[in-house]
């Protein structure tokens, strides 16, 4: 990953995996900054609950889990919250799969 210092000189550490990429593309868009680093704290952001709500909306939406908002408040990373999603999707039952139906005898 590239280190670059970012406007706030604070060290940025880009996205390793693309689950990272997809919520730090997310919060980058609701919190309407250029970028942000794996270890970049939503809320020291500008972040708020009314937005993490709607992050968390759309991370559902993306990654198909649920992650509470409690957890948000807890994992305010980029980082934490991936390993939350990575952790719920191995551990989430497979999708069922439509089978053809026979045809009768």
């Amino acid at each position: 990953p590239t280190l670059v210092i970012n406007a706030r000189q604070r060290p940025y550490h880009a996205p390793r995996t693309p689950t990272e990429s997809v919520i730090a593309e997310i919060w980058a868009t609701l919190l309407r900054v250029e970028r942000v680093g794996i270890h970049d704290n939503f809320f020291e952001l500008g972040g708020h609950s009314l937005l993490a709500s709607q992050g968390l909306a759309r991370v559902r939406e993306h990654f198909q889990v649920e992650i509470s908002l409690k957890a948000c408040f807890l994992n305010p990373t980029v980082e934490a919250l991936a390993s939350l999603v990575e952790a719920a999707n191995t551990h989430a039952a497979p999708r069922i799969r439509r089978l053809p139906r026979r045809a009768s005898a």
